[in-house]
């Protein structure tokens, strides 16, 4: 036989491999295995079911961290990363911090609001939302989770989780990246990461409040606000007025949210100086 058809011979041989591996490659893609049509599945499943809890927690913590006036808790809370103390006054069940106290601005900055909050939620997600054993689908399936503490998070020293709240006008985006790893046989999945938007207006109404205390405190005698409602933004569904030491914005709009159904209401408390009025 001669060098040439030997050579031929190779080519062709590799020709024949070349698109074997190509076809068993696209037969694996188009027709996955079992394993993987399962590991597809139960990956939604576990999508849909955090981002789910992701809402209800940060719904929840939204609601809470605008009564308080900006604090998940104004006392000091290591289980929440809270690590501010700040005068505060208690209302029933809620710690409503002061934003004016002593003659100076103490309030929360958006980014402190943020941070507070993300730490409130991430807690809560460890102890609520990461819990696959309830799901009879994954019996066979490997579920491996971080093994993080809350505390490895609001330290820094954690890299591979993390979480992140954007506070714009009328929403609120929860981000978090927190690796779930499936394995069945031989197939694997990780879903890493998860979002959840929370629509009820705390960046608003956190701004009229700012806007609010800033002119209040620089007023000589007091400050109407019954004469600064359309400066302010507060016309519509909007209301707020002062009582005993407390301010209080409601936002009426959130009643017809239909996940939300109940009025929105941010408050802060102020010493030495005074406001009237209302819109």
């Amino acid at each position: 036989m001669k060098k040439s058809q030997i050579t031929i011979y190779i080519v062709l041989g590799l020709i024949i491999i070349i698109v074997i591996s190509f076809l068993v490659y696209k037969k694996n893609i188009v027709n996955p295995g079992p394993d993987e049509q399962v590991i597809v599945r139960q990956a939604e499943q576990v999508k849909k079911y955090v981002e789910q809890c992701l809402y209800d927690i940060g719904t929840k913590g939204v609601f809470l961290i605008g009564s308080q006036g900006g604090y998940i808790d104004p006392e000091y809370n290591e289980e929440f990363g809270d690590f501010d103390q700040v005068p505060w006054y208690r209302s029933g069940f809620l710690k409503i911090a002061y934003w004016y106290y002593e003659g100076k601005d103490i309030s929360p900055s958006i980014e402190d609001v943020e941070r507070k909050l993300g730490r409130y939620v991430f807690v809560k997600v460890k102890e609520k939302c990461l819990d696959f054993s309830g799901f009879t689908s994954f019996e066979g399936t490997d579920v491996s989770l971080p093994d993080v503490e809350p505390y490895d998070l609001f330290t820094g020293i954690e890299k591979d989780v993390n979480i992140s709240i954007a506070i714009n006008e009328f929403s609120s985006e929860i981000l978090l990246t927190y690796p779930v790893t499936l394995k069945k046989g031989a197939t694997t999945k990780v879903i890493r990461d998860f979002r959840s938007v929370i629509n009820l207006p705390l960046g608003k109404d956190y701004r009229i409040a700012k806007d609010i205390l800033s002119k209040a405190a620089g007023s000589e005698k007091y400050y109407d606000l019954s004469i600064n409602c359309h400066s302010l933004g507060l016309v519509g569904y909007n209301k707020a007025y002062y009582f005993n030491g407390k301010m209080i914005l409601n936002d009426y709009s959130t009643y017809f949210e239909p996940k939300i159904r109940k009025t929105f209401t941010l408050q802060f408390l102020y010493k030495d100086m005074v406001i009237v009025g209302e819109c």
